[in-house]
């Protein structure tokens, strides 16, 4: 059980960090080139997601920065 959560973990991981890569325009995806259709779909999926996660963190930081400058009274 020990390498199957790894192995998930370093997915995602990987995800994340080719979904950041990917928004900053550091890497550009070429799907085309995955001969195997699912594969394919697979690995666009997760750099979508990674994508998103990093959408998400992003607006969270800046939230959390806002708030940092601009505390509200209570």
């Amino acid at each position: 059980m020990g390498w199957i959560s790894n192995l998930v973990g370093q997915i995602a991981i990987t995800s994340v960090v080719l979904g950041g890569l990917k928004r900053h325009g550091v890497i550009s995806m070429q799907p085309q080139n995955v001969k195997n259709d699912t594969l394919r779909l697979v690995f666009t999926q997760a750099v979508s997601l990674g994508e998103e996660v990093n959408i998400m963190a992003e607006k969270l930081i800046a939230s959390v920065q806002e708030e940092m400058n601009n505390p509200r009274k209570r």
